[in-house]
């Protein structure tokens, strides 16, 4: 297998890998949560910080899903590539106040559960605004 640029684009990616852009989604989904998951054991951690062996184990955990689904597995050079992105990804997100949970969707729901007449939730008094 040949050595995957860091450049690597999302396209000589899904090539190298042997991924449609169904398959390649669900890699995403299973390397971005791996990602949530090693940021939890390790926080401030990047790819390259992690040890050997718990990164043939992410690379297991993801090829074993890929594999359940009748999806290529990948090597250790695609594991590398986007591990490398989708912890980066955690991390500015968690930074920046956006972290969404492991599962890709938020815990904050669309619609309000509250009744329509409840009162309307208060500010702080603001001297500007309330003088």
């Amino acid at each position: 297998m040949s050595s995957i640029s860091s450049r690597a684009t999302r396209d000589e990616i899904m090539a190298a890998a042997g991924h449609d852009k169904f398959q390649y989604q669900r890699f995403l989904v299973f390397t971005r949560d791996e990602a949530h998951r090693l940021l939890q054991d390790h926080p401030n951690s990047t790819w390259s910080s992690i040890a050997a062996d718990e990164k043939h184990r992410v690379m297991d955990r993801v090829n074993s899903l890929l594999a359940r689904e009748r999806i290529p597995v990948v090597g250790t050079d695609i594991i590398g590539w986007r591990m490398t992105i989708a912890m980066r990804a955690v991390i500015n997100k968690s930074a920046s106040g956006k972290d969404v949970p492991a599962s890709g969707v938020s815990s904050t729901p669309l619609i309000s559960t509250t009744d329509a007449d409840a009162e309307p939730a208060t500010r702080p008094f603001d001297p500007i605004r309330d003088v």
